[in-house]
């Protein structure tokens, strides 16, 4: 299964509110790191991509690796995928 922009995004969005412990808190780093990267002449694009990304690395991959081996990369539906955010770590500081 591939995954459009909008959808990588929500799942991401979904994985990562509860590792910040706020809705935005993604997209204000997102927001920052476009600001600061303009001024260094970066992609806009990437900066956003990177920003939002940043807190990956807390998400559990004990459980994406369930995901995968049970169902499989192509075969997990988006709500697969989204029901990972249960039991993501809460202690992460807030912008």
């Amino acid at each position: 299964m591939r995954f459009n922009t909008k959808e990588m995004y929500l799942i991401l969005f979904r994985l990562l509110k509860r590792v910040s412990k706020t809705d935005i808190h993604s997209l204000q780093v997102a927001y920052v790191s476009k600001i600061v990267g303009r001024e260094l002449g970066f992609s806009k694009h990437r900066l956003n991509v990177v920003g939002f990304l940043h807190d990956i690395g807390f998400i559990n991959p004990v459980q994406v690796n369930q995901v995968q081996r049970t169902l499989g990369v192509e075969n997990a539906s988006i709500s697969n995928w989204l029901a990972l955010d249960s039991g993501l770590q809460e202690n992460h500081a807030v912008v």
